[in-house]
């Protein structure tokens, strides 16, 4: 019975791992000769040497609006959404933009589970399921998804700002 038992764990535990998606894949930017991310990315992938410094000068010294993060938090829609990120870790707008967002959910306690972030080369072209739905031109592009269906989208840069872009996002739905 033990060996069944230990049998059964071992084979769990190597069918998950064998399941596991890769994150936070590195690659190497042919026009700069820099390292790059791409592929599904999580948080961790900015704890690296290469990509931290511009991540937390920008997480750290965004200020959000506060009236428009109590607003979306508020919002109890907010769990239905789905978001997925476009972005490229050697692209200035991407820079600067991802972890502002990233400061954004933290402070309205988005669900994790909710976020998909992918990073792409300069094609923008990936093997991720998403890019059968969508065509990226500029990044970052953030995609917000209700019932899997498109709801609004903010390219490259906002028309206001990232909270008040999905604040108005959210709201029309």
């Amino acid at each position: 019975m033990k060996n069944v038992v230990l049998f059964s764990l071992i084979y769990f535990m190597l069918t998950a791992c064998g399941t596991s998606k890769k994150l936070n894949k590195l690659a190497v930017d042919e026009r700069s000769g820099k390292t790059i991310l791409v592929g599904e990315v999580n948080k961790q992938a900015f704890e690296k040497d290469e990509f931290k410094t511009w991540y937390n000068s920008q997480y750290n010294n965004y200020k959000p609006e506060t009236e428009v993060i109590e607003q979306l938090k508020k919002n109890e829609i907010l769990s239905e959404i789905e978001i997925v990120v476009v972005f490229g870790s050697w692209c200035g707008d991407s820079r600067r933009e991802l972890p502002r967002f990233y400061k954004i959910l933290d402070e309205i306690n988005f669900p994790k589970k909710n976020i998909t972030v992918i990073a792409v080369d300069r094609t923008k072209k990936g093997k991720h399921k998403i890019f059968e739905r969508i065509n990226v031109q500029r990044v970052p592009t953030f995609y917000f998804y209700k019932d899997e269906k498109l709801i609004g989208k903010i390219v490259e840069t906002p028309v206001k700002s990232l909270e008040e872009d999905m604040l108005e996002i959210i709201i029309k739905k």
